[in-house]
């Protein structure tokens, strides 16, 4: 008896052996092959380990990215949500980051929001909470979208350009080919890949005759380990650029020049060490420009789209693109339409429908505007990439993996490409025209507001240096092509260049950026038929003695109203000059001063040019605020009653507002204001003591304690008066939120 248990227990610890050593052979093969970025054989190997080890939280993890990876975003879902419920964010934190984003992928947008709603709540991390901001807004857009019908046709083009394997990346060559990146890949007869010299990705060529494509051939006649993809030519047809990838996380664009019968084949000089790939050449302002991504130099970033010059075939004057294209994500595959001037390009972090979106963003003044997401057909829940307009046909292109016919939602197959015709194409500002039309434009003008102060930066003494004029000619954007100018000197002699490079993209452009959304969020509402009030006040460093800079405040605030002046073709110059016919007016109310609040730190010494110039510090201070967007109220009159409406867009539960209402009295004889009654005790007026002369106006203030609940507010005061009108009503609503 005894030695029957005791063979019985050595059986079972050897089976325990042997069932512990396949599970680690599973999760080496595993991780071997999503070292490879073969996640396809990478969650094979996965599920084995775990049917051999059920229940195994780190291989559930493993399964999950691999599943994540592989585009299988249901059963990644499953998994994260497993994990993230048994560990509760202690040892995998991002757990309920991916649960949420594979949910928003796979298309349950309800319980996408309630998970991307609790991550809102719960994560410190900003950029994360930025994410979950925008995966929100994003499934607001996807209701919206529903609602309209699409605006083209997306086609999905048959074999052999859509075959078993991943296609992606086209786009029409000089030759009027189509060129586009595919898997070339073989398989045993357990679907497991087989690494061969010629595993990987490979460009092809292939022509069209009545929409019938000829078999794929190889574009270029050479081969290399690993990835090669992304198609792009210069200007003369000359030089073939393209990506080639050691493997996953180390890429850079390879130039290929023919030479009679032979290929000169090089990586593109200029462009420095580091990951690069996603080439698109275009002719811009004249020049053989570059746009291609990169790996992202800010803390936390993912990729980014980065522009250079292309001279003789080698990358010059690199820097990201300006404007609010680039984000703490993942921007990837641009391209320029020289037609419209617009950048297409994809992104996972910006308002979407889930995975990568497509999105649209006008190139304006030196910066580019807000992307907009074009909605469907051209974005789903899954990713969509790689858009291309064809500029000779108006043909556009784009891939993605969204399921087609007769595929699985729970298993997404490949990228596949996809094409739509002219004239239907959109156009970025009739969506956006679309978009806002949708949008109650007070309301989406008071959202900016939320976001202020907004900062405009200049460099030294400009404009106008060594000046004692209170104006300028120039406007905001010339000022800022001055400072980008200096942007060679600033790397030379600033006390930390990352300090400021980083700076410089995330305060100077930001500002440009953020301007150019006031002036987009500007003209509806001045368009409407209400005043607009911007409070901008001025910054100086304290290079100069206090009145020089004064002015030189007051210089830089004339700079903003000129760049106003010109800004969307001059059509807010009516209203800055109160000339326009429906008399609403734009008005800068100014508060420029100079050193009296300049940072203590920026040295006032010229003989330190590198802290009182060049460090960041003192490039803060030069700068000018706008601090406040005061919509005027809206007027019904009577001969009884005087009714003054205004919006206040978000309040915040218990933060105190004051409101000024503007009270012109019309008649002919003095009017005075009686007494006051209110809703409630949390909202008072305070009434001048003197009548209003006849013609004459007061800015009557109103005091909102800001206690109320959460959700739509409206809050009355009536203020009786001594003659014509006989009451004056002031409104004042919004939306409380906590």
């Amino acid at each position: 008896m005894m030695r029957s248990l005791t063979l019985l227990l050595f059986t079972i610890a050897a089976n325990a052996g042997l069932r512990a050593q396949s599970v680690q052979q599973w999760l080496r093969w595993g991780d071997a092959a999503m070292a490879a970025a073969d996640y396809a054989s990478a969650c094979r190997y996965y599920e084995g380990a775990l049917d051999a080890a059920p229940g195994r939280m780190a291989i559930q993890w493993s399964l999950a990215t691999a599943y994540r990876n592989d585009r299988q975003y249901v059963p990644a879902a499953t998994l994260y949500e497993r994990v993230f419920f048994k560990d509760q964010g202690r040892t995998y934190p991002d757990a309920l980051r991916w649960l949420a984003e594979m949910q928003l992928s796979s298309g349950d947008t309800e319980k996408a929001r309630a998970t991307w709603e609790r991550l809102r709540s719960t994560t410190k991390d900003p950029i994360v909470r930025e994410r979950a901001d925008n995966a929100l807004s994003g499934l607001d857009l996807a209701a919206r979208f529903r609602q309209r019908p699409d605006s083209v046709v997306l086609s999905l083009l048959p074999a052999p350009i859509n075959g078993p394997n991943t296609s992606f990346a086209p786009r029409i060559g000089p030759d009027s080919a189509l060129y586009f990146t595919a898997l070339n890949v073989t398989t045993t007869s357990d679907d497991v890949v087989v690494d061969t010299l010629n595993y990987g990705t490979r460009i092809y060529r292939s022509t069209a005759q009545n929409e019938v494509w000829s078999t794929p051939m190889p574009a270029l006649p050479f081969t290399s380990r690993g990835d090669i993809a992304n198609s792009a030519w210069s200007m003369d047809g000359r030089r073939i650029y393209f990506t080639q990838c050691a493997h996953a996380d180390s890429c850079t664009i390879m130039v290929a020049e023919r030479n009679g019968a032979h290929w000169n084949i090089h990586p593109l000089e200029g462009l420095g060490e580091g990951y690069a790939t996603q080439p698109c050449v275009v002719e811009w302002d004249q020049r053989e420009m570059l746009l291609f991504v990169r790996g992202a130099t800010d803390v936390g970033g993912g990729t980014d789209i980065w522009q250079a010059r292309l001279v003789d075939g080698r990358a010059v004057e690199l820097q990201p693109v300006t404007g609010g294209v680039n984000t703490p994500g993942n921007e990837r595959s641009p391209w320029f339409d020289v037609r419209r001037n617009e950048l297409w390009f994809s992104s996972d972090h910006l308002p979407g429908l889930g995975g990568y979106d497509v999105f649209v963003a006008r190139f304006e003044n030196d910066v580019f505007s807000t992307p907009v997401n074009p909605g469907t057909p051209f974005n789903s829940p899954q990713n969509d990439l790689y858009p291309f307009i064809d500029a000779t046909t108006g043909e556009g292109w784009l891939s993605s993996d969204r399921p087609t016919t007769g595929t699985a939602m729970d298993k997404q197959c490949c990228s596949r490409i996809y094409r739509w015709l002219p004239p239907e194409q959109p156009r970025a500002d009739s969506i956006a025209t679309e978009l806002n039309a949708t949008t109650n434009a007070v309301q989406a003008l008071l959202a900016l507001r939320d976001q202020l102060p907004l900062h405009l930066y200049f460099h030294n003494d400009e404009p106008g240096p060594r000046s004692t004029m209170r104006t300028t000619a120039l406007t905001y954007s010339q000022t800022l092509g001055s400072y980008r100018d200096q942007l060679d000197t600033y790397q030379r002699l600033a006390p930390d260049t990352a300090a400021f490079a980083a700076f410089w993209n995330d305060h100077v452009l930001q500002g440009a950026l953020d301007l150019q959304r006031l002036v987009e969020a500007l003209f509806p509402v001045l368009e409407q038929g209400r005043s607009v009030v911007l409070e901008v006040r001025g910054h100086a460093s304290p290079l100069a003695v206090n009145d020089y800079n004064a002015r030189l405040s007051e210089r830089r605030i004339a700079s903003l109203r000129n760049e106003m002046e010109v800004a969307l073709k001059g059509a807010l110059k009516p209203y800055l000059l109160g000339t326009a016919s429906n008399g609403a007016r734009l008005e800068l109310r100014t508060l420029p001063f100079g050193e009296e609040e300049a940072d203590r730190a920026v040295s006032d010494q010229l003989t330190d040019l590198s802290r009182s110039v060049y460090s960041v510090a003192a490039a803060r201070e030069r700068r000018i605020d706008v601090l406040g967007i005061d919509v005027a109220a809206t007027v019904e009159r009577t001969d009884s009653v005087l009714q003054l409406v205004k919006e206040l867009g978000a309040i915040r539960q218990d933060q105190p507002q004051r409101i000024t209402f503007r009270v012109a009295n019309t008649s002919h004889r003095p009017l005075k204001l009686v007494d006051s009654d209110a809703d409630c005790g949390c909202t008072t007026a305070v009434l001048p003591a003197s009548a209003i002369p006849p013609g004459a106006s007061v800015d009557l203030v109103i005091d909102f304690s800001g206690r109320a609940p959460q959700g739509p507010l409206s809050r009355h005061v009536r203020i009786t008066t001594d003659g014509t009108p006989q009451r004056v009503e002031l409104t004042i609503t919004g939306t409380v939120v906590p």
